[in-house]
């Protein structure tokens, strides 16, 4: 059995070859592994090459993007030149226990869709500390909220294997918006009809690296927006709309809505929200093991009131907001000096 590790990179000079010498050191060497470089402008080009250079009996295959596209659609393109029988995703920062894939693909028995390790987190340059994740397998398919939450809440594409075949029949694709993880995510596990869960380590994640997408987007109304809209379309997709999904979605939408300064913002995104969902479900839901309380109450407010809500009820810290980013300005200009 093949496995396609597919790695998108960008500016990753500091950790790119550690990543590499992890899947290089794997004991099951059926593997071959795609690096999808995202128009890197420092020297994490140079130092894939040499390294595949230097490592002639490993399937190492090397990509570059044409323009900058992010990891979720450098990970699609990655996907359509794999070949092989299992998928699995990396960070270009984050390293393999040299054990990895042996135990992901031993613990294949009848084709699953889809396979879920554990992982240990660990901060930028102390490995000896690690944080291990809370997966218990015999704890893990329990009753349906609490295994709902369980599901939902492994949205990161790392430490699982996909079936090649599971993915490309059902077209999966990463959209080029924020936590693209969870636009993805609602649809792989809500359609994965065999999902087997081990609790060994097999990835590790790193803590602290600025360079990392998540350390460098900067969220702003457009980007809720599109990423909201995105979510909303897959839950439509696959007749989700009316599942524990949908609770998730409710909940991150109120957060895109609290988040936003200025009334015209918020309601642009209730709008959204309201374009796919007429009316609050009164339903389990809006269980409160997914959506607080607190935030239930406000969501039924916004649909209660709509515009008039959000224009009684401004965001108090908008000139907080102005004077830190004014504060941030000074203290730039001071370093400048």
């Amino acid at each position: 059995m093949k496995i396609s590790i597919v790695i998108p990179a960008y500016n990753a000079e500091k950790y790119i070859i550690s990543c590499l010498e992890s899947v290089r050191m794997q004991n099951y060497m059926h593997w071959e592994c795609i690096i999808i470089d995202d128009c890197s402008t420092d020297s994490t080009p140079q130092l894939i090459r040499e390294f595949i250079i230097n490592n002639p009996d490993y399937d190492f295959k090397y990509k570059r993007n044409v323009a900058n596209i992010r990891q979720g659609l450098s990970r699609n393109y990655g996907v359509s030149i794999a070949t092989g029988d299992y998928l699995m995703f990396m960070d270009s920062d984050d390293i393999l226990p040299v054990d990895s894939l042996t135990k992901l693909s031993s613990s294949i028995v009848d084709n699953e869709d889809l396979i879920i390790g554990n992982y240990a987190s660990f901060y930028d340059g102390h490995l000896e500390k690690l944080m291990v994740g809370a997966i218990d397998p015999e704890k893990f398919f329990i009753a349906r909220e609490q295994n709902f939450s369980n599901i939902y809440n492994l949205v990161y594409p790392w430490a699982k294997l996909y079936r090649m075949a599971f993915w490309r029949s059902n077209n999966f694709q990463y959209k080029n918006v924020l936590v693209e993880d969870t636009v993805i995510w609602s649809s792989i596990s809500s359609q994965a009809k065999s999902i087997k869960v081990i609790s060994d380590v097999i990835y590790y994640y790193r803590i602290g690296n600025l360079n990392s997408e998540s350390h460098l987007i900067r969220p702003n109304v457009d980007k809720f927006y599109l990423t909201l809209d995105a979510r909303l379309q897959a839950l439509k997709q696959y007749n989700l709309l009316d599942s524990y999904y949908l609770s998730f979605c409710l909940a991150d939408a109120y957060h895109y809505i609290n988040d936003l300064p200025f009334v015209w913002q918020r309601y642009r995104i209730f709008n959204l929200l309201r374009l796919y969902v007429p009316r609050l479900p009164k339903s389990l839901i809006m269980s409160n093991l997914i959506i607080p309380r607190y935030k239930t109450i406000k969501l039924e407010r916004m649909y209660r009131y709509g515009l008039l809500y959000f224009i009684c009820k401004p965001k108090t810290n908008i000139l907080k907001l102005f004077f830190r980013k004014l504060k941030q300005k000074a203290i730039g200009m001071n370093n400048a000096l």
